[in-house]
């Protein structure tokens, strides 16, 4: 038996006008604590994170 395993939480990149993702995580935290990062290492870009359920 094969399991689907999803990872909704999504961290995007929102400059230029668009929104592109930069990296999926199973928690909430995981992903916040990513975010921090990234604000830390590439200040001129914005970036946010959203619960993006995919279906299988």
């Amino acid at each position: 038996m094969q399991t689907t395993l999803t990872k909704p939480w999504a961290v995007f990149c929102t400059s230029n006008g668009q929104s592109n993702c930069v990296a999926r995580f199973f928690n909430r935290q995981d992903a916040e604590d990513h975010l921090q990062f990234l604000c830390r290492r590439v200040p001129q870009h914005q970036f946010t994170i959203a619960y993006d359920k995919q279906e299988p």
